[in-house]
């Protein structure tokens, strides 16, 4: 199991910590990049990929406060405004697409070759 993120979090290193080795995280990936496909045919080359799962999503960019929290009211529905449904765009559609492109052949191997 591969846990690709830009930055890791404490549950998710003692997950991996208590897994037996079964879970690798991966840092420093950020799904919002055009060129994200480079970054994950490095990490996994031609390792075949039998279950992908995309949970990256937001609605909308969220503001960080000066004490460095994280400030979500500016993604309600009477404050969004169009630069961040842009994002939220970009990061629930266009990121996923991208990703999935960039990993098709190894899911083809997975399975066993395309389907159609």
């Amino acid at each position: 199991i591969y846990a690709l993120c830009r930055k890791t979090s404490d549950e998710l290193t003692k997950l991996a910590s208590a897994s037996s080795d079964k879970v690798k995280i991966v840092e420093n990936i950020d799904v919002m990049k055009e060129d994200v496909g480079k970054d994950l045919k490095t990490v996994f080359g031609s390792t075949p990929i039998h279950l992908l799962i995309q949970n990256a999503g937001a609605y909308g960019s969220a503001t960080t406060a000066d004490g460095g929290e994280v400030d979500r009211s500016s993604q309600t529905l009477e404050k969004i405004d169009a630069k961040q449904m842009q994002f939220a765009f970009n990061l629930n559609t266009v990121a996923p697409l991208l990703i999935t492109q960039a990993l098709v052949s190894n899911l083809e191997v997975a399975g066993g070759g395309a389907q159609t």
